[in-house]
């Protein structure tokens, strides 16, 4: 089981702003103790919240081998060649380290789209042609698209990612139409908010999928978004989770069990060995604590150890 760790970029449960300092010390010590990745969310509104590929542009220069993902960025936000740009000059940054989280938001996020003017009921189709517009930006030196929402003629991006054909996107969604994306479009996939039983039959769909699309589904990446607090008290690790999630999202966000586990640390070990057995690569691992620096050396020290 490899681990990742999502990165602690939301300011609304650090100290009302995001903290730099907290980033990069949880960042050198996840290489340090062996994550295989760290990964920054993406929203433009309502919290503060470092932009990920700047703050991965940083880490980049502040680590040497771990791999630098977003979870997830809203591709249809932005506009595909430029992205493409910045993406190439991420992954020449940090050489050949980027994986791309990728995904539309639910409807939490529509006035982000608003602002953007991006019309929110066509991102599905925006997201398809965003996909598609980047990996050939990447990887050809005269492209022509011609789709509802981009068109370009024999356009060649000046620079290119070191990895070929380019970084690899991971997509989001448990949805017909977004397993379908991942089989067709995607490099792998990186859902969030599923049970251990629910990621094995989709990811069954996926590979099934990918067989009828002519592609390999050993290919596919496997990774997956999880949320925990864990402590001996189990009522206090949910009532802290509970509160860090309403406080994250900006939101009541209800039942907090569909994220991931909030309990023991016994518990939580079953739990992602759960996960393992359902064919998940890569854990991405957010803790859902307002001292998220203290549950993470709690991790490194009585969790990871089960998974060495």
């Amino acid at each position: 089981m490899k681990f990742g760790l999502l990165l602690p970029v939301e300011g609304s449960v650090t100290s009302g702003r995001p903290d730099l300092n907290l980033v990069e010390r949880v960042s050198v010590k996840a290489e340090e103790v062996g994550f295989t990745s760290l990964w920054a969310g993406d929203r433009v509104l309502f919290t503060p919240r470092f932009e990920a590929t700047t703050l991965l542009s940083y880490l980049a220069a502040k680590t040497a081998k771990v791999r630098l993902g977003t979870a997830v960025i809203l591709l249809p936000l932005r506009n595909p060649v430029l992205l493409a740009h910045s993406m190439a000059s991420l992954d020449i940054i940090s050489h050949g380290r980027l994986v791309v989280g990728a995904g539309i938001g639910a409807q939490r996020v529509a006035k982000e789209y608003e602002v953007a003017n991006v019309p929110f009921q066509d991102r599905a189709k925006i997201f398809e042609e965003t996909i598609k517009l980047i990996k050939s930006l990447w990887s050809s030196n005269s492209v022509n698209f011609d789709g509802s929402h981009f068109r370009i003629k024999d356009l060649s991006l000046p620079i290119k990612p070191i990895q070929k054909p380019g970084p690899p996107l991971l997509l989001a969604g448990v949805s017909s139409k977004s397993l379908r994306r991942v089989a067709l479009l995607g490099d792998g996939w990186i859902p969030t908010e599923i049970k251990p039983n629910d990621y094995s039959e989709y990811w069954h769909r996926i590979a099934e999928l990918a067989l009828k699309f002519n592609r390999n589904p050993s290919d596919l990446k496997r990774a997956f978004y999880f949320t925990t607090n864990f402590d001996e008290d189990e009522d206090r690790a949910r009532r802290e989770g509970k509160l860090f999630l309403d406080t994250y999202y900006s939101i009541d966000v209800g039942s907090i069990d569909k994220f991931g586990l909030f309990g023991t640390e016994s518990r939580l070990v079953d739990r992602l060995q759960e996960y393992s057995n359902a064919g998940v690569d890569e854990i991405i691992v957010r803790f859902a604590s307002f001292d998220m620096e203290k549950r993470f050396e709690s991790f490194i020290r009585d969790i990871l150890p089960s998974f060495s």
